[in-house]
């Protein structure tokens, strides 16, 4: 093989070693910037060059992984000359790279899940995939399986469960290894660093999270700082809803919907149905229908017919856009004003197991980091807007006097 010249970092060296030993898996945990998906691609380009492989690179959505791991896959291998239009397969979205072939897929495509097979599996934020999802990749992966991701899943997650087998190679990295970034760049990962006034008015930089003062916490955030700036498990306290999971939508109509107007920051439109399984808490199902920037009520009324949103369904809208509420009714829709409370309304909501739909990638992100200020019982306003739409349905439905429940078994 010819020599290459790459801009790399110091994760590339042991990456490369891992996939030569003798391990099943290979699981980088980091903080952001890290240069984790970078290393890994490099890695599995290299492999390519020197043995005949199949290797698959899956994220959760194709349209995520379009923007992040493929992009830069090109990226890396046109700076080391080896790009070509006439071994890119751009429908399959598969490379010819030596003697390798290497696919980029989504990890919700089932059919193409259960048909799949390759000798080595790389797995871009693994912490978004379901259990199903990693169960029929890894099944049919003969070799190495590598992961990556920023460690703030749950203590549940299945990649806590890959982490206690034995062939096992775990690199840790931060953004200090990363001699790439720009001050930008820099400052910004910085900025989540909690500061905190001392009584006398002096304040302290807790760096290392080591801080055991009494002071107020003034800037950054103590759990954003560990996960994406140290690389560290970091599980809030305040988190929010804790009582969720991944389910397919049931069969049944929607029992309510609920919307977060918005046009600069997303319009949040979700539907709920409530079903209680025998042996389980209540559950909501939640599907998330309209997560988008940009949107007026005309626009958004034209997407509900496309969508098929039922007319004769209660939608329990933010109470304080009237107008915008009047405009739906008169398209014909059931839209009225949500309950306000919003300390009550999340109470309620916390009756029930959210079960979000495989396709509610926004709701589930948000649910993941929605949690309440320190010593206060209001959440923390920030990318919350599927969870106010949420809330809206099941607060303002769940607490009708003529509300019914449905039954179903799993």
């Amino acid at each position: 093989m010819a020599r290459i010249d790459l801009q790399s970092t110091a994760l590339l060296p042991p990456t490369r070693k891992a996939l030569k030993g003798d391990v099943r898996y290979v699981v980088h945990e980091g903080g952001t910037r890290s240069s984790k998906t970078w290393s890994i691609l490099q890695a599995l380009m290299l492999e390519a060059l020197q043995q005949e492989v199949e290797i698959d690179v899956a994220r959760r959505h194709l349209r995520t992984l379009k923007a992040t791991a493929m992009e830069d896959w090109e990226e890396i291998l046109k700076g080391a000359g080896l790009y070509s239009e006439k071994k890119h397969d751009k429908t399959d979205h598969i490379y010819e790279v030596g003697q390798g072939r290497v696919r980029f897929m989504a990890a919700d495509q089932g059919q193409k899940l259960r048909g799949a097979k390759r000798d080595v599996l790389y797995i871009n934020e693994a912490n978004e995939l379901s259990p199903d999802s990693w169960r029929e990749l890894r099944r049919r992966t003969r070799g190495t399986i590598v992961l990556d991701y920023n460690p703030s899943m749950a203590s549940a997650h299945w990649v806590n469960d890959v982490l206690k087998t034995g062939r096992v190679r775990r690199i840790k990295s931060t953004y200090k290894l990363n001699p790439y970034l720009t001050d930008a760049q820099v400052k910004d990962i910085e900025s989540d660093v909690p500061v905190y006034r001392e009584a006398d008015g002096t304040t302290v930089t807790d760096w290392d999270l080591t801080y055991d003062g009494d002071g107020e916490l003034i800037k950054g955030d103590p759990v954003e700082w560990a996960v994406y700036g140290l690389g560290k498990r970091a599980i809030s306290p305040n988190l929010i809803y804790n009582k969720r999971c991944e389910k397919p939508w049931p069969e049944a109509k929607a029992e309510c919907y609920g919307l977060d107007f918005g046009y600069s920051a997303p319009m949040a439109l979700v539907r709920v149905q409530f079903q209680d399984a025998e042996g389980e808490d209540t559950n909501a199902h939640v599907d998330e229908l309209v997560y988008e920037r940009g949107l007026t009520t005309g626009d958004l009324i034209e997407r509900m017919g496309e969508i098929d949103v039922s007319k004769s369904t209660p939608i329990y809208c933010d109470h304080a856009e009237p107008d915008r509420i009047e405009e739906l009714e008169r398209a014909g829709y059931d839209a009225k004003k949500a309950k306000k409370s919003v300390t009550a309304g999340i109470d309620k909501v916390k009756e029930h197991r959210l079960a979000f739909t495989p396709s509610s990638v926004n709701l589930q992100a948000e649910a993941s980091r929605y949690r309440r200020k320190p010593d206060s019982d209001k959440p923390v306003k920030q990318d919350d807007h599927g969870m106010d739409a949420m809330r809206y349905a099941i607060f303002t439905h769940a607490t009708r006097p003529t509300r019914r429940v449905s039954t179903a078994s799993y």
